[in-house]
């Protein structure tokens, strides 16, 4: 082999890994948190007047949404659901359950076809999500 053809097939397994190793739904990948508006009290609440909702999205196609705790800064265990998410439109709307999703980097809108949409910002630090597994304890309470 040529050393031209060695630096092509280099760049070519440095392409793929590039590749998948970002996804193809960058878009969506990370934490999300539905902006609020300001209550009656001055608090951010949902526009929903419900708790104000969270997703995360993994890099293949998974997606885990709950209800976010403003007083606590996380989402509530209990809320916790998980499904899977496909992305459509050349990677820029992306569909789990009935909703379907838009994201333009750091700021996302969804909601089903024709209802209300939720907006979202894209979570920076620590995870909000309460952790995938837990392990048992050892320890009597």
């Amino acid at each position: 082999m040529t050393e031209e053809g060695v630096v092509m097939w280099k760049s070519m397994l440095l392409g793929v890994l590039v590749f998948l190793g970002t996804g193809c739904t960058a878009n969506f990948t990370g934490e999300w948190v539905e902006q609020g508006v300001p209550g009656p009290d001055g608090k951010m609440i949902s526009p929903t007047g419900e708790r104000l909702m969270a997703l995360s999205f993994d890099p293949v196609s998974g997606v885990r949404y709950g209800r976010y705790n403003e007083e606590v800064g996380a989402v509530d265990n209990v809320t916790v659901q998980s499904g899977q998410y496909f992305v459509l439109d050349g990677w820029n709307k992306a569909q789990f359950g009935s909703m379907l999703a838009r994201s333009d980097g750091q700021h996302m809108q969804a909601g089903i076809t024709g209802g209300e949409q939720r907006k979202f910002v894209r979570v920076h630090g620590p995870s909000i999500f309460p952790p995938l597994v837990e392990l048992p304890s050892f320890t009597e309470k």
